[in-house]
């Protein structure tokens, strides 16, 4: 125990001060210690942005996908551009077919005539390419040199629909043609009027055109009775051929 001598503010005379460590002294092996959990982690509170690809980053992206799937169509064809079965010739006709189909989509990115932005385009030729079926045509077409990879991005849609989406494509146009030459029925059906068009009977359906039975005639006839000695004008339709026409009754 240690004492020592001490004055406290505003009196002159000194107290004896103990020490408590001395006077209760602890055994260091007793003392807990603090330990840090390893697997506790220190995230810091500001989230930093990871910076957005530039352009050449968007480029090699594209170059890379292309080079992907070409190989793959030719690893599976089995034979190279020039006839050879390895899998470093179809990398590098791979290689050689994707690097042509960017930079030609890059350098015409902004011409008129496109279809649409760079990565449209590119996202455009991928999906087709990635369809076994147009993409082994596409593969074909360009080893039998009939077209240059920089003119994949030419061709009409129709040569990059897959045969599910040729399908369904015309079915759609079916559908619609189908519903556009359906005939609405008028109000009356004649079963002896024959079709002006194909002559048929029994399914022409007509109605009387707004005139002279409702009221409404030309300001030049007001008042003279030419227009009421002429018959009344109706509209026809044939549910045969989808015909239409005009004619007095």
């Amino acid at each position: 125990m240690v004492k020592f001598k001490r004055k406290l503010a505003g009196s002159e005379k000194p107290i004896d001060v103990v020490d408590l460590d001395d006077a209760h002294p602890v055994d260091e092996a007793k003392r807990p210690k603090l330990e840090i959990a390893s697997s506790v982690k220190c995230e810091p509170t500001l989230k930093v942005e990871e910076p957005k690809k530039g352009p050449d980053s968007v480029r090699t992206t594209a170059a890379s996908l292309l080079r992907t799937a070409f190989k793959r169509l030719l690893s599976a064809r089995g034979v190279g551009a020039e006839g050879g079965g390895s899998e470093i010739k179809n990398d590098e006709t791979a290689a050689q077919w994707a690097e042509e189909v960017e930079k030609s989509a890059w350098l015409n990115r902004d011409r008129p005539g496109r279809r649409g932005p760079y990565r449209a385009e590119m996202r455009r030729l991928l999906h087709a390419i990635k369809d076994d079926g147009v993409g082994r045509s596409l593969v074909e077409r360009l080893l039998r040199e009939e077209i240059k990879p920089k003119q994949l991005l030419k061709l009409p849609d129709e040569d990059l629909l897959s045969t599910a989406q040729k399908t369904r494509r015309e079915e759609i146009l079916s559908n619609a043609l189908a519903e556009a030459r359906v005939v609405r029925e008028y109000q009356f059906k004649d079963e002896d009027l024959p079709c002006d068009h194909c002559q048929k009977v029994g399914g022409v359906t007509w109605e009387y055109v707004a005139g002279i039975r409702d009221g409404f005639t030309k300001a030049e006839t007001w008042g003279s009775s030419s227009g009421a000695d002429r018959g009344d004008q109706c509209r026809a339709a044939c549910l045969h051929c989808s015909a239409k026409w005009l004619f007095e009754k």
